[in-house]
């Protein structure tokens, strides 16, 4: 079904308490206030789902003078962006009305494109915390790790809301090729709050992507398909995570049931076209840690 009208009943509003209790822990660890989740389908039609129910009213309620910027057409070839280096973010009426209104400033937007859709996560903070600029740029993994928390925690939300698509403003085509990210020079790495978040944040279901939207990997999984792709073989593998060869040729069984293979190449080959490199990331991220 597609919602014309922007009812208090459309759960881009009902949801907001719900992924704000979802997103308190990453907050409490980095210091970040804002998220919005927006997927784009093949038809421009949308799922948006924020934390911030004043600010999505806002949006919708004033979509007819301000529209929504054409993410497809602004981030066609990044695979993120700090809003603060890209003069046509920052100076878009509407970041704007964030900025001031609602005090949403200095974040970042995460690119993910996949099979029959576009992904976005949006983040964002307070005016005055304009240094947050300088760890994204070096914690991007930690960010990439929150995406999968989300994604484990509101999959029966955004289930529902694909039942109630919203119309997108959008004309840019969801085929446009991926290209490197913006890149900004810092040095500083803040081990504390990483460790905080991996301590708070504990992902239970690593959904894939694509295809494979609603399959997804225990831990103990992502962690022998995250080493095989490595280069490890099953007994390393059990030796690393300290479990038996059995136990890791059981997890991988599993994963093939999953994903319908019959065989590892096969296997490693579907997961590298199914956005497993966020939980790849996720898992060494974790390992550097512990």
């Amino acid at each position: 079904m597609i919602m014309d009208e922007f009812s208090d009943l459309n759960i881009t509003f009902t949801s907001c308490d719900k992924i704000a209790h979802i997103c308190k822990p990453f907050f409490d660890a980095t210091g970040l206030t804002y998220f919005n989740f927006v997927r784009i389908y093949k038809n421009n039609k949308r799922i948006s789902l924020s934390n911030n129910k004043a600010w999505m009213k806002f949006v919708f309620s004033t979509r007819e003078k301000y529209k929504l910027f054409d993410e497809l057409l602004l981030y066609k070839h990044r695979n993120y962006v700090i809003w603060d280096l890209v003069p046509e973010i920052y100076n878009d009426e509407l970041m704007l009305c964030a900025n001031k209104q609602f005090n949403i400033a200095h974040g970042v937007t995460f690119i993910a494109r996949q099979e029959g859709f576009i992904e976005f996560f949006y983040f964002g903070t307070l005016r005055e915390n304009y240094n947050m600029n300088h760890y994204y740029v070096n914690n991007k993994d930690i960010f990439k790790a929150f995406i999968l928390f989300f994604k484990d925690k509101a999959h029966e939300i955004i289930i529902e809301a694909e039942s109630e698509l919203i119309p997108s403003t959008s004309n840019g085509s969801i085929y446009n090729k991926t290209l490197e990210g913006d890149q900004l020079l810092a040095d500083i790495d803040d081990i504390n709050r990483r460790k905080l978040f991996f301590d708070m944040c504990h992902i239970n279901r690593f959904y894939l992507g694509g295809s494979f939207k609603h399959i997804y990997l225990s831990l103990r999984e992502a962690e022998c398909i995250t080493f095989l792709l490595d280069g490890f073989s099953p007994k390393e593998i059990a030796l690393r995570m300290h479990i038996s060869d059995r136990t890791v040729e059981k997890h991988i069984d599993s994963v093939k049931r999953k994903t319908k293979c019959s065989f590892r190449n096969e296997l490693l080959n579907k997961l590298k076209d199914s956005e497993f490199h966020m939980i790849y990331e996720a898992i060494h991220a974790r390992h550097k840690l512990y």
